[in-house]
C-alpha cells in the first residue's frame, strides 16, 4: 500500500499527511458534510486493499482523485489564501480593523476572529499581502508537478543485484533500494510501461513460435520473488495453451488452471494433473525462483529484455516439484472385487498422477 501510494502521489505524499493530521489538530474528529464525503470515498477502499488485498496498484485509483483534492486544499493553506481578506490590525481606538481585499472593516471586541488555517487560533498581524508566502509554495509546487512529470518521461533503468543471503546489511539494503526504484517505481513510468509491453510480446511469441500447443503446458509463479507472475497474461494472449499458475512462499500449495482443470483432478492441489497429451513443460518465469531447485534435465533458453524461458521434458514418471506432484493421468484397468461374479466384468478406471 506505502509503495502504491509513492506511486500515485509521490512528493505529495507528505502534504497530505500534512493536510490531514492539521484538520486533526485543529478539530479533532469534528467533521462537516464534506469532511465525511470524504471518510465515505477513502477510508472504506483503503481498509480493503490493506486489510484484505491489492492486487495491482490501479486498484488505487478509486481513492486518488480525493487524495489529490485534500492535497491541493493543504497547497491552498500553505500559500494562506483566504487570510489577505481579513488581516487584522489594531485601530486608533483600540479595536481591531479587518484590511483586505473587501475593503475595511471594524471587528468588535468579542466578535468571533477570522481563524488561521495552521492552527485553527486567530489571525496574528501580518502584512496585507501575501504574494512572497504564494511565489514561495507555488515555485515548490510546481516544482514538484514538473519533477513527477521529468521522471515519468526521462526516468532510466538501473541494474539490481541480488545478494546472497550471507551478504552484509550495507548490501542487502542497497539492492532493497535499486530494487524498490526498478521494479516498483521505474516500473510505471513511459518507459517501463513500454517495456513491460515489449516483454509480454517476447513471451508470448517465443511461445506460439517454438513451441506445439498440443503438447506443451506453460507454467507460472505467484509467490516468485523474482518473477511477475504472469498467469493471467499468458492465458489471455496464447488461449491455446494450457496455463499452470503455482503458488510457493507463505502461501498455501495449490494451483490455478486456465481454461480449465483437467477433468478428474484429485482434491489434493499439490498433484498436479497435466493433459495426456503433454510432451513438455515451459516455464514463463522473469527468472527462476531461487528458493526452489531446478529440476534436472530443464533447459533455459534466453530471450530479450534479459527474459528466461526454461523447458522441461515430461517422461513416464511423475516430477516432484517444491511440494508439488506434477504428471500425466493414466486409465488403468483392474478386475472388479467382489464376490458377484457375474457382475459387469468391465474394467474400472482410476486416475493417477505417472504411468
Amino acid at each position: 500500500m506505502g509503495e502504491a501510494l509513492l506511486v500515485g502521489l509521490g512528493f505529495f505524499l507528505p502534504l497530505l499527511l500534512w493536510t490531514v493530521s492539521r484538520h486533526l489538530w485543529c478539530r479533532g474528529l469534528r467533521f462537516g458534510p464534506r469532511g465525511w464525503l470524504f471518510i465515505g470515498w477513502i477510508l472504506p477502499p483503503l481498509g480493503v486493499y490493506t486489510l484484505v488485498h491489492l492486487g495491482q496498484h490501479g486498484y488505487l485509483l478509486t481513492v486518488l482523485p480525493a487524495c489529490a483534492i485534500l492535497a491541493a486544499r493543504g497547497v491552498v493553506a500553505a500559500a494562506g489564501i483566504g487570510l489577505d481578506r481579513a488581516v487584522l490590525s489594531v485601530g486608533p481606538s483600540g479595536s481591531l480593523t479587518s484590511e483586505g481585499a473587501v475593503g475595511e472593516t471594524e471587528v468588535r471586541r468579542g466578535a468571533e476572529a477570522p481563524r488561521s488555517p495552521w492552527r485553527g487560533g486567530p489571525v496574528r498581524l501580518a502584512p496585507r499581502r501575501w504574494w512572497g508566502r504564494r511565489a514561495t509554495v507555488a515555485t515548490l509546487a510546481t516544482a514538484a508537478l514538473a519533477a513527477h512529470g521529468a521522471f515519468f518521461v526521462f526516468a532510466q533503468p538501473i541494474d539490481v543485484a541480488f545478494p546472497p543471503a550471507s551478504a552484509p546489511w550495507a548490501a542487502w539494503l542497497e539492492a532493497q533500494v535499486r530494487g524498490l526504484y526498478q521494479f516498483t517505481l521505474w516500473a510505471h513510468t513511459a518507459a517501463g510501461l513500454r517495456e513491460r509491453e515489449a516483454v509480454i510480446q517476447t513471451f508470448v511469441e517465443a511461445v506460439r513460435t517454438g513451441f506445439d500447443p498440443s503438447e506443451t503446458v506453460l507454467v507460472t509463479e505467484v509467490g516468485n520473488e523474482r518473477s511477475y507472475p504472469w498467469f493471467r497474461h499468458m492465458a489471455y494472449y496464447l488461449p491455446a495453451f494450457r496455463v499452470y499458475q503455482l503458488r510457493f512462499g507463505d502461501l498455501a500449495r495449490s494451483y490455478l488452471a486456465a481454461p480449465t482443470p483437467v477433468r478428474g483432478a484429485p482434491a489434493d492441489l499439490r498433484r498436479v494433473i497435466l493433459p495426456a497429451s503433454t510432451r513438455r513443460l515451459v516455464w514463463v518465469v522473469d527468472y527462476w525462483n531461487p528458493a526452489v531447485p531446478r529440476p534436472p534435465g530443464v533447459a533455459a533458453r534466453p530471450l530479450a529484455h534479459g527474459r528466461w524461458l526454461y523447458v522441461l521434458p515430461i517422461g513416464q514418471r511423475p516430477l516432484e516439484y517444491a511440494g508439488y506432484e506434477i504428471g500425466r493421468p493414466t486409465a488403468v484397468a483392474r478386475p472388479r472385487r467382489g464376490g458377484d461374479a457375474g457382475a459387469s466384468a468391465g474394467p474400472s478406471t482410476r486416475l493417477r498422477t505417472g504411468a
